[in-house]
Formats: C-alpha cells, sequence, structure tokens
C-alpha cells in the first residue's frame, strides 16, 4: 500500500457559446479540494470563480483561504496573470494548494488564446473525432505514438 497518494484532474467544459467552465481538484491522503471558474471567450476573462475544501489537514484554519478564489473574478488570461494570481491566491492568507490548481486551469486555457482555431478545435472535438485528430496532428506531430512525425 503506497504511503502518500495525490491525484489531480482537470477538466474545461463549454457551457455555452463563449463561456468555459474550468474545474481543477486535488485529492490526497489530506485534502480534498476543487477550484471551480467560469471564462468568458474570446476575452479570456474569469466572470466567476469558487473553491471548496471537502478534506482540510487544518480545520479552522485551511477554510479562510476560500474566499480568495472569488478575487480571480475580472482577471484576464493575459502575460503577467500567473503573478497576480499567486499574489491573490497565496501567501500567508492563501493555499498554495488553489494557486497550483489556478496556475494549471489558467496555463491550459492561455494555450487556447495563443492558437486562435484552438477553440474551434475543441468544439470540434464534440462532434468530429477524426476530424479533430486531423488538425492537432500538425502541432502534435512525433510527441507520441498517437501523433507521429510526418513525412
Amino acid at each position: 500500500m503506497a504511503y502518500y497518494v495525490r491525484d489531480k484532474r482537470l477538466t474545461v467544459d463549454y457551457l455555452e457559446d463563449n463561456l468555459l467552465f474550468a474545474k481543477g481538484s486535488m485529492n490526497d491522503n489530506h485534502h480534498d479540494i476543487e477550484l471551480l471558474m467560469k471564462i468568458r471567450l474570446p476575452e479570456k476573462e474569469i466572470v466567476w470563480a469558487e473553491s471548496r475544501m471537502d478534506r482540510i489537514p487544518h480545520p479552522g484554519r485551511c477554510e479562510a483561504a476560500l474566499k480568495l478564489a472569488q478575487g480571480l473574478v475580472g482577471l484576464r488570461i493575459e502575460r503577467g496573470v500567473i503573478k497576480r494570481l499567486q499574489k491573490g491566491l497565496g501567501g500567508e492568507s492563501g493555499c498554495v494548494h488553489i494557486v497550483a490548481l489556478a496556475i494549471d486551469l489558467i496555463q491550459y486555457c492561455a494555450y487556447i488564446k495563443s492558437r486562435p482555431e484552438a477553440e474551434a478545435i475543441l468544439r470540434l472535438r464534440l462532434h468530429d473525432q477524426g476530424e479533430f485528430h486531423k488538425l492537432w496532428q500538425k502541432d502534435l506531430a512525433g510527441t507520441c505514438v498517437t501523433f507521429p512525425s510526418l513525412p
């Protein structure tokens, strides 16, 4: 039996046109934490955020960091956002684990912003897996068995 196990899960879904729902969760021997965000496209602006702690190592203290997630509202996913969210969510009144989940989610959403067609490709994934694979082949060629190098 493993002495320590930590699982992290990130999901990003479309709620409706121009609105993403991003969820990060971390579960280990001491924690069960979630960070939830809604991000408006194409601005890549966080319009809603909430964190949850269902299991924590320091009851009565860790919960104080929950309210800080609301400080993400209004942030745009752009250069400098990681430093701003670290300042707002971390430090002595924050939670390093919520910061880590926020960074993971922001980095993925930043990728969507860096590739204008990425949003369309993600939407296509819902409808046509074959076409989705062809579109990603160019960028991911040579990175794994699913995407071999192009001739």
